[in-house]
C-alpha cells in the first residue's frame, strides 16, 4: 500500500506543466539514488503496451473526464505549502 506522503506526491505531479516536471526530474535525478546499488540510469524504460496505449487513447478523446479533481493551489493548500 502507498504511504500517504507519496500519493500526495503523486497528485501534485500530476498537476505540474511540463516543464516544472522536467525540473523536477532533474532535481530528484541529480539528488537522490534509487538504492545503495541502483542509479537512475539502470531503470529500464519500456515501450507502452496495448492496454497502455488504449488509456493513453481514452485520456486523449475525453480529456475532460480525466482532468485532477483539484486546482494546483487547492492542492497546496491542502497540503499546506
Amino acid at each position: 500500500m502507498m504511504s500517504i506522503v507519496k500519493s500526495k506526491l503523486l497528485m501534485m505531479i500530476e498537476l505540474l506543466q511540463e516543464e516544472d516536471a522536467q525540473s523536477l526530474l532533474n532535481y530528484m535525478t541529480s539528488h537522490y539514488s534509487l538504492t545503495k546499488n541502483a542509479t537512475w540510469d539502470q531503470v529500464e524504460e519500456v515501450t507502452p503496451d496495448e492496454w497502455d496505449l488504449a488509456m493513453i487513447k481514452e485520456i486523449e478523446e475525453n480529456p475532460e473526464e480525466h482532468r485532477p479533481y483539484l486546482s494546483q493551489e487547492q492542492l497546496m493548500a491542502e497540503l499546506g505549502l
